[in-house]
This record gives structure tokens, C-alpha cells and sequence, in this order.
């Protein structure tokens, strides 16, 4: 009896390849074709999203840039650095906040060598005039000190930030600090990474440019420890400008909704062996299996290297849609 089952349910199945079959998608075949199977093609369409704004006459920042003046950036480098922060912001750019349309940026400048000195703070600088003159007046040439203490510059930039915010002045706006440096030391009160990680840890996005007059490998490291991920840049850098630039672009990211408190990854549980790894960098968390009987876990990951299937979010507010 076993064996006739068997044969029909043969029988019958052969039939159904003879004589048609239809698919989970609805399509009707004449039967197998007895070629490799492919996946169904996804469904066509256009992005019905506008893309992200990218006009630099209407970013709205409030931004620190911080210049190392001390002997071992060298005069030549020096005027590089001014030319450099003079082509960043002169596409456009408002400069300062005494505007109607409320897409403008605020530039402080914050020179160091030993000790630091506020140039100008987010209110000095009205125009592009004002920003370019300062520039050039300021970075013309090098002190006469040997100490380059980046400590002391991204401290003086931090009280910049938040002097230019009292009374919750533009609250809104994101913040970015530029530092321009020639060289990275520091141990005790003169480290520069507590005071970075604190500016990080509120928001602002650091972004670092090396200096590199003789291959100094520990400038390169330790300014990626002060960077922003991503956002370590040097001076030889072929499309330096355009990387600024860029991340002065990239400063808008898509926001948790209002109401709805941020969920730190501290809050997941049941991590893979040997995770989490360094928040800092590692802000992307999957589930993923991690053993052969399909015991799955979190895992946190670097979104910016990892290669997965990632939902994203377009960003509402950029240069496009100004956002109170």
C-alpha cells in the first residue's frame, strides 16, 4: 500500500511538471525549463525621495576652526592653511547670522602653539570679507614657539562652542570643528583625546588635517584618535577642499523622532562572544549567527566598512530644508 502512495503522489507530480505550474509570484510556466534557477528581478520604479542637498551657499553650521601656529607648521604651510580655509568657505557660503534666510554659517578661529589664543569668536565674523581678512591677517606666518599643544587649541574651541550657544542660541544648528596641525603631543592635562571624545560625545563632528612635513607616522595616528570617523584628512590629500567641504555637507543625519528617546547600544543584550566592541566607531548593530545550531546574536559594527544590507533614512534637513 506504502508503494502505491508513493508511485501516485510520483506520478502525479510528474504530471504537474508536464502540464503547468504556478509560481508564488502568480506567473503561469508550461513547466521546467531545466536551467539554473534565477532570483526574480525587484520590482522597477524611480526614487520618489529629492536628494540630499549639497548647495554650499545655503550651509547652516556653526564651525571652529583651529590652526597650529607654532615654528613646526613652517611659514609656506601656514599661508596653505589660510588659502585653504579661504577656498572651503567662499563658494557662497553666508558667513555669520545677520541674514533673513536663516541658512548661514558661523566661523570662529582658534590659533595654538603653547597656549592658545580665540582669533574670533561665532559672533566676530559678519561677511565673507570679514572671514577672508582675519584669515590672512591671522596665518601669514608662524609664531616663534616650538610647542605645539593641540590640547589647548581643541579646549579653546570647545569654550568657543559654548560661549556662541548661550541662551540656546541656535540650537539647532550642527556644529563642526577643523583642525589644521602640525604635529601631535600631549600627556596628562595637555592630552588632547578627553577633551575631543567630550566634544564628540555632544555632537560636534572633528574633523583633522595632518601637516606632514618629514612622514611623522604618530601625527597621522594620533590625529585619527581626535578625528571623527572618516573625517582624518592630511595636507596632500589630492581633493583636501572637497573632503572639508564634504563634511561640512555630511553634518545633517537622519534624527530619532521627537519623543522617542535615542536607544544607547548599551541597552541590547544577549551580545555575541567577544561583543560589544569600542563604541566609538562601531555604532551599527545586526543580529547575526555565531555557532552551527543557529544561535544568533548582536553585534555591533563599523557601518562605514562593514558591507551589509543597511536601512537607511534620508536625511530631512540639509541645505535644502532649512529645520528650526
Amino acid at each position: 500500500m506504502f508503494k502505491l502512495v508513493t508511485l501516485a503522489l510520483t506520478v502525479a507530480a510528474l504530471a504537474s511538471a508536464q502540464t503547468g505550474y504556478t509560481d508564488s509570484w502568480g506567473t503561469t510556466g508550461a513547466g521546467p525549463t531545466f536551467l539554473p534557477s534565477t532570483p526574480r528581478p525587484t520590482p522597477g520604479g524611480t526614487n520618489v525621495d529629492r536628494e540630499c542637498g549639497g548647495d554650499l551657499a545655503n550651509l547652516w553650521l556653526d564651525v571652529v576652526v583651529v590652526v597650529d601656529n607654532s615654528k613646526g607648521m613652517t611659514n609656506e604651510g601656514i599661508t596653505e592653511v589660510a588659502a585653504n580655509i579661504a577656498t572651503v568657505f567662499g563658494n557662497g557660503t553666508r558667513i555669520g547670522n545677520q541674514y533673513t534666510d536663516p541658512r548661514s554659517t558661523r566661523v570662529g578661529l582658534v590659533t595654538y602653539n603653547g597656549v592658545s589664543n580665540v582669533v574670533a569668536d561665532l559672533n566676530l565674523l559678519q561677511s565673507t570679507d570679514d572671514l577672508f581678512n582675519t584669515v590672512f591677517s591671522t596665518l601669514s606666518s608662524v609664531s616663534n614657539s616650538d610647542d605645539s599643544l593641540l590640547a589647548k587649541g581643541i579646549g579653546a574651541a570647545e569654550a568657543v562652542l559654548q560661549n556662541g550657544r548661550q541662551n540656546n542660541v541656535r540650537g539647532n544648528y550642527k556644529r563642526l570643528v577643523i583642525v589644521y596641525a602640525s604635529a601631535y603631543k600631549g600627556e596628562g592635562e595637555n592630552d588632547p583625546i578627553p577633551v575631543s571624545d567630550r566634544l564628540k560625545s555632544s555632537g560636534v563632528i572633528i574633523s583633522t588635517v595632518a601637516f606632514d612635513q618629514d612622514g611623522d607616522e604618530a601625527l597621522l595616528a594620533g590625529l585619527a584618535q581626535i578625528a571623527s570617523p572618516n573625517y582624518a584628512f592630511t595636507s596632500k590629500d589630492l581633493n583636501l577642499v572637497g573632503e572639508i567641504q564634504g563634511t561640512a555637507l555630511q553634518r545633517w543625519n537622519w534624527q530619532q523622532p521627537a519623543g522617542y528617546p535615542l536607544r544607547p547600544l548599551s541597552g541590547y543584550t544577549a551580545w555575541n562572544p567577544s561583543y560589544p566592541k569600542s563604541f566609538s566607531s562601531n555604532t551599527g548593530v545586526v543580529e547575526q549567527q555565531f555557532s552551527s545550531d543557529l544561535t544568533v546574536g548582536w553585534q555591533n559594527i563599523n557601518g562605514y566598512s562593514v558591507a551589509e544590507y543597511y536601512m537607511c533614512e534620508v536625511a530631512s534637513c540639509d541645505t535644502e530644508k532649512y529645520c528650526p
